[in-house]
């Protein structure tokens, strides 16, 4: 998913072009990174990113830039994205960041505070991490969990500024107290008269009277945004009374009077050509040149999209191989909310089938899965999200998957076995008896589609689940039994990582139910061979393990110390991966015991097991 242009916007500092410089604030920032944390607090168009943007640059400031949306709620989510801005920063070449998968969870304070003291090490002083809308995560989401261990971690010569419409949590008290955190608010970040003056000249080629701005500035009590919404008003004729009201006014009302406030001064006076477009292109929540022209069919799209944003019309751009124009969220929501109301259903459905399909052909999996479940495309989602669900496990994002298989209409799971059988992945390390259910109906299903490999991979599931769960092992029998017939016209033609679950899962289960099977030997020997190959270290861990402990309940307490030994010096990187084919071929800690070596050789000094 790192192809997706979305995620590029999500860790790029935005391009704000020619703006007023602030020097008020910049002073005030200044003050505020003697301490590690700042908390720039405002309204919806306060001029947070604007300016910490032109701030950061003008200081010539190392800077991480992290968009925070409804998705990190999911923290392994927020410490991908995260490693992925902290490896475009980093001149050095190093091992990547450890990524959070599930057995992180129970210690994720202890885990946060390692990756980010990692991540911090690698930027170069004077550096800022900004968190930029951060309200999107909920109060009560580990999110904020994570955000304190990085508050704790920051260094000497770093800055973390983090960039919401909400004051800091009130469990950060303490940090005020102990002066590692500056606040900088509403009140400071509301432009002056001067500033508005400034703001407005900016935007304006002809004289601007101190009349004009004296209105422009009461009537917007000083909100950044409001002024750049006006300025087709103030073009005209001076505003000669106040409308909006303060801005604190305006937040205690109805979303609708926003709304109407963008269609009355902005949407409405623009041509119908270019408000069809913008009602398109607002389905794409980041969007390039060339995805506006193929959604819209307008040529002239990335002309349009450039024209926004040098005009400042709420639309921001971020630099990469083609720019990616991104709405700001409120005036997108307007866009959506206007979209509902002024066009026909069945053509809104098309539109927004059509924008999923450009989304998930662009690498936007994540943008492309709300706009299919809005369009009611239930089985190009279903298609989808199999398709996407290796790669956001391999990423520990197992909450992202389940919420996206929760949303489905009830019945859909059901009847498309492989989402029964990743749900059941997800519900594994929490609900056991659940994922166990899902694997069960995901074997029965995937076996009427005659699917082999998926039903080997729900066998595997249904075992491991048993074992976890650990309340009824009798229930392995008939699985054990099943395998038989599975194995049965061999294992060669899995995939190599099934193959290894699968060896790894049949021997816990002959372990634990069936150490006097008659084909214990033969799923020895398999998995002797798991040991001998680069797969992935969970599943030679596991199979170790398995293998280690069958060999000590036999009594073979030398066989058994040689697989821990191997699985160690493996993990140390001093034991070649490769296959015993012939005697002598592989190293004496891997070869099996006597009789279960391919080679007929057998580990030296070992004793015949079993």
């Amino acid at each position: 998913m790192s192809r997706d242009p979305a995620s590029l916007a999500k860790i790029t500092r935005p391009r704000v072009g020619h703006v007023v410089e602030r020097r008020r604030l910049f002073t005030v920032l200044d003050r505020a990174r003697r301490r590690p944390v700042i908390w720039l607090s405002g309204p919806l168009g306060a001029g947070k990113t604007t300016l910490v943007t032109s701030y950061l640059a003008a200081r010539g400031v190392t800077t991480l830039w992290y968009h925070v949306d409804e998705g990190d709620e999911d923290v392994a989510t927020f410490f991908y994205y995260l490693s992925l801005g902290t490896k475009r920063l980093s001149r050095r070449r190093k091992r990547p960041l450890p990524i959070c998968t599930p057995e992180y969870f129970l210690g994720l304070s202890t885990f946060a505070r390692r990756y980010f003291e990692e991540m911090y090490a690698r930027l170069t002083p004077p550096f800022a991490v900004v968190l930029d809308n951060v309200q999107e995560a909920r109060n009560d989401s580990r999110f904020y969990e994570v955000i304190e261990a990085g508050v704790a971690a920051v260094p000497e010569g770093g800055t973390l500024m983090l960039l919401s419409r909400d004051p800091p949590p009130k469990g950060w008290a303490g940090l005020r107290a102990s002066q590692r955190l500056a606040q900088i608010g509403w009140d400071q970040l509301r432009l002056t008269e001067v500033e508005t003056g400034r703001l407005l000249r900016l935007h304006r080629t002809q004289g601007v009277s101190r009349e004009e701005v004296a209105a422009l500035h009461a009537r917007t009590g000083g909100w950044p945004a409001g002024v750049v919404l006006l300025l087709e008003e103030a073009r005209g004729e001076a505003a000669s009374e106040a409308r909006g009201g303060e801005l604190e006014e305006w937040a205690n009302q109805t979303p609708q009077v926003v709304f109407d406030y963008f269609a009355g001064e902005l949407f409405d006076r623009l041509p119908e050509a270019k408000q069809d477009f913008l009602l398109r292109v607002a389905l794409l929540p980041g969007m390039t040149a060339s995805l506006a022209t193929a959604l819209t069919g307008r040529a002239d799209a990335g002309k349009l999209l450039a024209e926004l944003a040098d005009s400042h019309y709420f639309t921001d751009r971020h630099v990469s191989q083609e720019p990616l124009y991104r709405f700001h969220p409120l005036f997108r929501e307007f866009l959506l909310h206007r979209g509902e109301e002024g066009q026909n259903v069945e053509v809104r459905a098309r539109l927004r089938h059509r924008a999923a399909s450009l989304l998930e052909e662009a690498g936007q999996e994540e943008a492309a899965v709300a706009l299919y479940q809005s369009a009611g495309a239930w089985g190009e989602l279903a298609l989808l999200i199999c398709a996407e669900a290796p790669s956001l496990m391999a990423q520990g994002r197992e909450e992202t998957l389940a919420r996206w298989i929760d949303d489905l209409p009830e019945g859909l799971v059901e009847a498309v076995p492989r989402l029964c059988y990743w749900l059941g992945v997800c519900r594994l390390p929490r609900n056991p008896p659940e994922a166990q259910g899902l694997f069960e109906a995901a074997f029965d299903g995937l076996a009427a589609e005659e699917d082999r490999g998926g039903c080997l991979l729900a066998w595997v599931g249904v075992v491991q689940a048993i074992i976890h769960a650990g309340h009824d092992l009798s229930q392995l029998d008939p699985w054990i039994e099943r395998m038989a017939a599975l194995a049965s016209v061999g294992l060669d033609s899995l995939t190599s990582e099934t193959e290894t679950r699968v060896i790894s899962a049949m021997l816990g289960a002959l372990w634990l139910r069936r150490p006097d099977h008659p084909e214990i030997a033969e799923w020895v020997a398999r998995a002797y061979r798991v040991l001998q190959t680069d797969h992935d270290l969970t599943l030679r861990t596991q199979t170790g393990f398995y293998l280690a402990i069958l060999h000590l309940w036999q009594g073979a307490w030398a066989e058994a110390k040689r697989v821990v030994d191997g699985l160690v010096r493996r993990r140390a990187g001093d034991l070649p991966a490769r296959h015993c084919r012939r005697p002598g071929d592989c190293p004496p800690q891997w070869c099996p015991p006597v009789g279960l070596c391919p080679a007929g050789r057998g580990g030296r000094g070992g004793s015949r097991s079993g």
